[in-house]
């Protein structure tokens, strides 16, 4: 499925009375998705224990 399909989609999925922001927001999610997909292939992701370890150090827990 092309990323347009996917966009349209999505959009088809929403109620039908969903705003402009909702869509906006969907369509973030999705590229969002995309984009950690490309990472993850790309070998630039970490695993869930090093996201956990980061987090951590980041929040000082």
């Amino acid at each position: 499925m092309t990323t347009k399909e996917q966009a349209l989609t999505a959009i088809s999925e929403l109620p039908a009375n969903a705003d402009l922001l909702s869509i906006i927001r969907e369509l973030s999610f999705l590229a969002g998705i995309e984009e950690a997909s490309r990472e993850i292939s790309e070998g630039e992701g970490m695993d869930s224990h090093a996201a956990k370890k980061k987090l951590r150090d980041w929040i000082g827990a």
